[in-house]
């Protein structure tokens, strides 16, 4: 049995330096979730990677998988629906999410992504005056001090 030093090294090699998506993808089944959560934060995972673990069971590889470089607008859209408000925090937060995406999150029902969405460069003016008209005072605030 590995001891918990053994068992970071081998996490961090697979976030840090695996490279080969067909490791990768093996890595991405593994039983462990900070395993799987390693793979989706590895800037080599691909989209078919990235797709299969932002379906994963546990939400902190989905987060790892909102906040993954390669993560593509199709992902980012489906987990904008996650049940867990951290992973659609993470969407929220991430600059790659598409504008249209970032105003359905605009009326999420935690004041934090709506925050995240008033603070993401990429939200549009509509966007922002919804949001400077919410009932959270730091959201109304982020958002104003965004609005040209």
């Amino acid at each position: 049995m590995k001891n918990l030093i053994e068992v970071e090294n081998e996490r961090m090699k697979i976030e840090k330096t695996v490279t080969n998506p067909n490791t990768l993808k093996e890595f991405a089944k593994n039983e462990f979730f900070f395993i799987r959560q390693s793979v989706a934060r590895n800037p080599n995972a691909t989209e078919e990677i990235l797709k299969m673990l932002a379906k994963d069971e546990d939400y902190l590889v989905r987060i790892a998988v909102a906040e993954n470089p390669n993560v593509t607008e199709e992902i980012l859209n489906m987990l904008a629906h996650d049940d867990i408000g951290d992973v659609r925090c993470s969407v929220a937060r991430n600059i790659k999410t598409p504008a249209e995406t970032l105003y359905i999150l605009a009326h999420d029902e935690y004041s934090h992504v709506r925050y995240l969405v008033a603070k993401n460069p990429k939200a549009n003016e509509i966007t922002r005056i919804i949001l400077a008209q919410d009932k959270d005072y730091g959201v109304v605030k982020a958002a104003l001090k965004t609005i040209n």
